[in-house]
């Protein structure tokens, strides 16, 4: 059997369920954990994601999940779908910086392929998860939940944040400096792929760099 052993870095608000994704410690790269339920959008439920014993995994947890093997779309390369027969093992509770150290957060470029909150279904992309390192982050709510942040040397502005953390947090809420794990959706709206805000880690000005 085919087991994936991730740092949980995201488990934010998709259709009823969430969006799961995680650094692979062992492969050093991005995996997205789906579910292959079409009523969900393949998205994963706290059932899917129950530990021995019976905790639903967080993020920040080093687990280990089986899988069925990968499940790439053409926007989503970094798919692997689980098999929902089988519990997850808890490994061990991580520190943002330990998580970082896999995959060091990125600080100059581009977000997908642009500078909008937006990607043309046009555009071509080769990954849809990304962990990068922000400058003042504001937080604000009118119908959903939405950021702003400075990301080399450009600003972004009303991406999406689905960071269930953050919901009920007082707005505008600001932070001076965060690592966003970002994610791009897999299904277009009018023709576009929005970004979003999966995880947001607050970090201070002297806790690590970045690459550039």
């Amino acid at each position: 059997m085919e087991r994936v052993k991730f740092i949980l870095m995201t488990k934010s608000s998709k259709y009823g369920g969430y969006c799961v994704a995680g650094l692979d410690v062992e492969q050093r790269r991005w995996v997205r954990l789906v579910s292959g339920d079409a009523g969900l959008h393949g998205a994963l439920t706290d059932a899917d994601m129950v530990t021995q014993p019976r905790v639903p995994c967080r993020p920040l947890d080093l687990v280990e999940a089986p899988v069925l093997g990968p499940a790439p779309t053409e926007r989503q390369p970094e798919n692997v779908l689980i098999d929902r027969g089988k519990r997850w093992r808890l490994i061990a509770r991580c520190r943002p910086e330990q998580a970082f150290a896999y995959m060091p957060p990125r600080e100059r470029r581009v977000i997908f392929g642009n500078r909008q909150r937006l990607l043309a279904g046009d555009r071509g992309n080769i990954r849809s998860l990304d962990l990068i390192a922000v400058n003042d982050l504001e937080l604000r709510r009118d119908t959903r939940c939405r950021c702003d942040f400075t990301f080399g040397g450009s600003v972004y502005t009303s991406i999406s944040a689905t960071d269930p953390d953050f919901y009920d947090v007082p707005t505008p809420y600001r932070l001076p400096r965060a690592v966003l794990a970002m994610s791009l959706a897999d299904e277009p709206y009018n023709g576009k792929y929005f970004k979003f805000a999966a995880k947001i880690f607050p970090i201070q000005r002297d806790s690590g760099g970045g690459r550039r």
